[in-house]
């Protein structure tokens, strides 16, 4: 018994060495695997990214052309391919059924490439017509993963036809003047007057009266010669087609001085300290983000409460916020309806005016000059019998709105380029995309904005220039620069004119 029990223990002994021998084994396999099994991931990933993977590269259009015309143009295009990288690109053109190859460049692997075609005129070999451009990229992956973008183009290698119609065209300094021309191109784009850097854009002349229906290609352009441009200013007409094909030509344009009166204005203490610091006070974080964006860090250098800080807010008001002001009423004139609704004269409103157009205002307190600025509208001040405002002509409103230094403000799109303004309002009667008549309600004279009193500021402008409301109050002068001007081009084109009896 005692030796079976011993034999037992010995084999037991002998198992148990074998089993620790065998487990350690498996320890140091797993182990071994547990190491192997990350860079075998990472090789299969490399063998993926390089190899394996179905992801197409990236084509990234950074410079399209209009077109391909007369002047020389470029396409800029990168190529992307951050996995296996980019093996080639191919760009074709196509056109009637004609296909030429541009470029086949083979790229052995890189992650980015980009290139310019530059097309010219005389070397394009192009047809006038519509041009398709393949542009493809392939990658050095095992399946060669491609990616393709089109283009359609126009090549167009004709100017646009220009041809002034009407005659006698004589503006004013500040005043505003109308045109009719021609602009034949099956593609124009567009067309109208330049007045040195200022654009005024054409419309067709359709709009302005139903009885041009007929002539295609006739347009009408209403210009401004501005108070602020440099002595004799270039003018000229222009067309512009899709391509970016353009024509233009000089025309009879007599520009008419004018005086500028020069006026003092001296700024009370109470003014200062109540309107011009509620427009600060209003304004502070526009005034602040702006000059911020233009990289200033504004601090005022006077103590608060003080005469000198009354001076400091009025310039921050009239300098910053003015151009503010400016900036954001420009962005609302920018675009105008091709809807024309004035066909006379604009009324005046009913009240007495203190400031004219074009003076130039110096705003002096305690003999010290703070500022200049030269007025572009009427300072209105009510008559006792009313406290309206009214519509001055036919239109939609633009905007009706807070408007910085204009203060509680109505802006009205009679079309064609032309907008009325009116600013320093109390009460506000419409909204903005109302459909106004001439000589209806807008609202009533205020004390907003910069307003010295209950006032209203007026203004006229074409295409977001100031212009002299004079003119466009007056009948004389629409009878002699509108009415006139659309019956002498319906008698050159052979249009019968209705006579006012």
């Amino acid at each position: 018994m005692n030796l079976v029990f011993s034999y037992n223990l010995v084999a037991h002994s002998q198992t148990s060495a074998q089993a620790g021998k065998i487990s350690l084994r498996i320890l140091l396999l797993v182990f071994l695997l547990a190491c192997l099994v990350p860079l075998a991931l990472v090789g299969w990933r490399e063998l993926y990214q390089s190899f394996l993977e179905r992801q197409e590269p990236e084509i990234v259009l950074l410079e399209t052309p209009r077109g391909i015309g007369i002047t020389p143009v470029s396409l800029r295009v990168r190529f992307e391919d951050d996995l296996s990288g980019l093996d080639e690109i191919v760009i074709r053109a196509k056109q009637r059924r004609r296909s030429t190859e541009i470029v086949r460049k083979k790229l052995a692997g890189v992650a980015k490439e980009e290139i310019t075609l530059e097309f010219d005129r005389k070397d394009s070999g192009f047809e006038e017509g519509e041009l398709t451009l393949e542009i493809r990229a392939f990658d050095r992956s095992m399946w060669s993963n491609g990616a393709e973008k089109e283009i359609v183009l126009r090549v167009d290698f004709k100017r646009p036809q220009l041809e002034v119609i009407s005659t006698q065209h004589n503006a004013r300094r500040g005043g505003s003047q109308l045109i009719f021309y021609t602009a034949e191109d099956e593609n124009l784009a567009l067309s109208g007057v330049k007045v040195g850097p200022h654009t005024f854009i054409g419309f067709p002349a359709r709009r302005l009266d139903g009885a041009f229906e007929s002539v295609k290609d006739l347009y009408v352009a209403l210009y401004a010669i501005p108070l602020d441009i440099a002595e004799n200013p270039r003018i000229r007409l222009f067309a512009e087609d899709r391509v970016g094909n353009t024509k233009s030509s000089n025309f009879h344009n007599r520009i008419l001085p004018r005086r500028v009166p020069r006026n003092r204005i001296n700024l009370s203490e109470q003014y200062l300290d109540t309107t011009i610091s509620r427009l600060l006070n209003n304004n502070y974080d526009i005034i602040n983000q702006y000059q911020e964006r233009l990289g200033i860090d504004f601090k005022f250098d006077s103590t608060e409460q003080s005469q000198a800080r009354l001076i400091e807010n009025f310039k921050l008001v009239n300098g910053v916020l003015r151009e503010i002001t400016e900036n954001r009423l420009q962005s609302y004139l920018a675009i105008s309806r091709y809807d024309f609704y004035w066909d006379r004269a604009l009324l005046p409103q009913n009240g007495v005016v203190l400031r004219g157009f074009g003076e130039e205002l110096g705003y002096f307190f305690n003999e010290e000059l703070l500022g200049q600025e030269l007025h572009t509208g009427f300072i209105y001040a009510p008559r006792s019998t009313t406290n309206k405002v009214i519509a001055s002509g036919s239109g939609v409103v633009m905007f009706s709105e807070e408007l910085g230094l204009l203060g509680s403000t109505i802006g009205i799109d009679h079309g064609l380029g032309l907008a009325s303004i009116y600013s320093w309002m109390g009460l506000r009667e419409v909204q903005k995309g109302t459909r106004i008549q001439i000589g209806e309600n807008l609202g009533q004279y205020g004390e907003s904005g910069f307003a010295a009193g209950r006032q209203l500021l007026f203004q006229t402008r074409v295409h977001g220039i100031p212009v002299d409301p004079t003119e466009w109050l007056s009948r004389s002068w629409y009878q002699s620069h509108v009415s006139s001007k659309i019956d002498e081009a319906k008698r050159s084109l052979g249009i019968p004119v209705r006579l006012a009896f």
